[in-house]
């Protein structure tokens, strides 16, 4: 069984949280967000939950004191955005390249079952090694805590 497998079915089957999988494989909790994110779609949804829990949250201020700032998610009118997909599938329809018209009509078809969002919380095409991202984060807190260490003994 692969790293990333036995990650996805701890956490599916076991129910183990990220931090307590990251303390069992000793890895960074990160490590692990990277594989359940490319491997779980039960982490997916409630990652996909949290985060609109949050953008929420931010928009009615509770965050405001936290110092957590969301960007807003678009700054057109709903009427503005119909008016765009109007123009998009007028350009699938009569655009004379074929191209240009599979592309349009592709988009607005994933635009309406929801896969261009990337709050779905999908990484598109990746094919990261959870253990060699693992080593990476190490070694780079490795390298800040040495940085710490020479600053103060310095002071």
């Amino acid at each position: 069984m692969f790293l990333q497998d036995q990650i996805v079915a701890t956490y599916e089957e076991c129910g183990a949280s990220v931090d307590e999988i990251a303390r069992a494989m000793d890895m960074e909790s990160s490590a692990i967000k990277l594989a359940l994110t490319q491997g779980s779609a039960k982490y997916r949804k409630a990652a996909q939950g949290e985060l609109a829990t949050l953008s929420n949250a931010s928009t009615n201020g509770q965050l405001a004191g936290v110092g957590v700032e969301l960007q807003q998610e678009s700054s057109i009118t709903d009427d503005e955005f119909r008016d765009i997909k109007n123009g998009l599938l007028d350009i699938g329809l009569r655009a004379s390249n074929e191209g240009v018209r599979a592309k349009a009509l592709i988009f607005l078809w994933n635009e309406y079952k929801g896969r261009n969002s990337i709050q779905a919380g999908r990484i598109p095409d990746s094919n990261v090694n959870v253990n060699m991202f693992n080593v990476v984060l190490q070694k780079a807190k490795a390298a800040v805590e040495a940085g710490r260490n020479k600053v103060i003994e310095l002071a």
